[in-house]
């Protein structure tokens, strides 16, 4: 039998305002994951991901620069550029 992974929560979903089939997730995993809907193979596959420090509690794609996600760390705000 294999032993079943540690379940993450997910804090936040963005729907990327540029492209209706790119979604950005983050949580307790401490990581931030780029979602291709249109191309992803298998339900685990982010075409981008991005290791945080700690867990990620939010996560927002900017609507007028649309390379850019913001994300928070604890009480910090990060930039990150996709």
């Amino acid at each position: 039998k294999t032993p079943s992974a540690p379940h993450n929560n997910v804090n936040a979903v963005s729907w990327a305002p540029h492209s209706p089939g790119h979604l950005a997730t983050a949580g307790d995993g401490c990581q931030a994951l780029i979602w291709d809907m249109y191309h992803v193979p298998k339900r685990d596959d982010p075409i981008l991901s991005y290791n945080a420090r700690a867990p990620i509690s939010n996560l927002q794609w900017s609507s007028s620069f649309p390379d850019w996600l913001a994300i928070t760390i604890d009480n910090k705000l990060q930039l990150l550029r996709v």
